[in-house]
């Protein structure tokens, strides 16, 4: 049985709020684990990112770089 962290670091590459909102509400609305949510609005906001702190998981829109982006990662 695996045990699941205390708080999952997510990177999230969104190009606005209108988009971003809806993920955070999903994200913030499950309990357990936390979710510590990093939004960039550009793919060059996420490398730098990516440079500053580890994520665990990433979410990349498709108009921002989607598999392009994600294979940088």
């Amino acid at each position: 049985m695996s045990v699941l962290p205390e708080t999952v670091t997510v990177l999230v590459v969104q190009p606005d709020e209108r988009a971003h909102a809806p993920v955070q509400q999903a994200l913030k609305a499950i309990e357990r684990p936390r979710y510590e949510i990093h939004w960039v609005t550009t793919a060059e906001a996420a490398l730098a990112a990516l440079d500053e702190h580890p994520h665990d998981a990433f979410l990349i829109d498709c108009e921002l770089g989607g598999l392009t982006l994600a294979k940088q990662i």
